[in-house]
C-alpha cells in the first residue's frame, strides 16, 4: 500500500505539472517551426496555420506557473510572436489587394493618409531596418516606384525584414533556454 502510495506521489510531482501547460523549450520549438517552414519556402494558407498552431503552443506556455518565473523568456517569447503575427497582418494586406496582381514588384504599401498608410509608416517605425531603401536592404521604394505621388513600401522586402527580426529574438531566446 505504501509503494502505492509512493507512486502515486512520485507521478503527480512529476507528471502532473506538465498538463498545466507547455514549457518554454516546447513553445519555443513551436516557433521555431515557423521559421524553419518560412526558410524553406511556405505560402501565405500555410504560414497561417503554422501561426496558428505556434500560438497555441506558445499560449499554453504564456499561461503557465514557468512563464511567471522567467519573465525575461516570457517576454521575448511574447515578443517573437508578435513579430509573426505582425508578418502574418502585412501578408495578408497583400494577398487581400488585386491591384498589384502581375506587377513586376508586388505589392506595394503607399504611405499615404489612408489606412494601409498609417499600417506602413506603424510598421516602419516597429522595424527601422525597413525605412532604407531597397537596393540597401530595407524596404523603402524611394522615388524609383512612386505611384500616386507618394513614396512606398515592398511588402515582400518589409515582410522578410520582420522575419529576420523574429529570427533574431528566437536565437536569443534558444540562448536563454540553455543558459
Amino acid at each position: 500500500m505504501k509503494k502505492i502510495v509512493l507512486v502515486s506521489l512520485l507521478i503527480s510531482i512529476f507528471i502532473v505539472p506538465a498538463a498545466y501547460g507547455q514549457s518554454a523549450r516546447d513553445a519555443v520549438k513551436a516557433l521555431k517551426r515557423i521559421e524553419a517552414r518560412a526558410d524553406m519556402g511556405i505560402s501565405y494558407n500555410e504560414y497561417v496555420l503554422a501561426v496558428a498552431d505556434a500560438r497555441v503552443e506558445a499560449q499554453m506556455y504564456l499561461e503557465s506557473h514557468e512563464a511567471k518565473q522567467k519573465a525575461e523568456l516570457t517576454g521575448l517569447i511574447k515578443k517573437i510572436l508578435g513579430h509573426y503575427e505582425t508578418a502574418r497582418e502585412v501578408w495578408k494586406s497583400k494577398v487581400s489587394r488585386t491591384q498589384d496582381l502581375g506587377t513586376v514588384f508586388g505589392h506595394l504599401i503607399c504611405l499615404n493618409d489612408e489606412p494601409e498608410g498609417a499600417l506602413g509608416r506603424r510598421l516602419l517605425k516597429q522595424y527601422p531596418l525597413a525605412e532604407k531603401p531597397v537596393d540597401q536592404g530595407g524596404a523603402l521604394a524611394k522615388r524609383a516606384y512612386k505611384k500616386d505621388r507618394c513614396e512606398e513600401v515592398l511588402v515582400d522586402n518589409l515582410i522578410y525584414i520582420i522575419w529576420q527580426e523574429a529570427s533574431k529574438d528566437l536565437l536569443q531566446a534558444t540562448r536563454m533556454l540553455f543558459a
